[in-house]
């Protein structure tokens, strides 16, 4: 089970890109720009990019292998809560 979370929980605000125990080169490439999934500017792309994630998840498998992985960490758990384990698109959803 997730042992390997810290205890405490700290200001995401301030967290590096990658987290705490990124490496150097993952905190290297951090930038202030917003990725286009957070940007509100630039639908065509936003919808390009969700599409791109869609089509290559589906090709690889790795929406039903990250949901497998989820449900194995709380797999002990005797009344798990998932907050949230949603696909970006309602084609992808149905699929899940």
């Amino acid at each position: 089970m997730m042992s390997y979370m810290p205890g405490e929980t700290r200001d995401i605000a301030h967290m590096p890109r990658g987290g705490f125990n990124a490496s150097c080169l993952d905190r290297r490439l951090q930038t202030d720009r917003l990725e286009y999934l957070d940007r509100d500017d630039v639908d065509h792309l936003k919808r390009q990019v969700v599409r791109s994630l869609e089509v290559v998840g589906s090709l690889f498998g790795d929406h039903q292998r990250f949901a497998r992985l989820a449900l194995a960490e709380v797999d002990e758990v005797p009344d798990p809560t998932i907050l949230e384990l949603a696909p970006a698109t309602a084609r992808c959803r149905a699929r899940c």
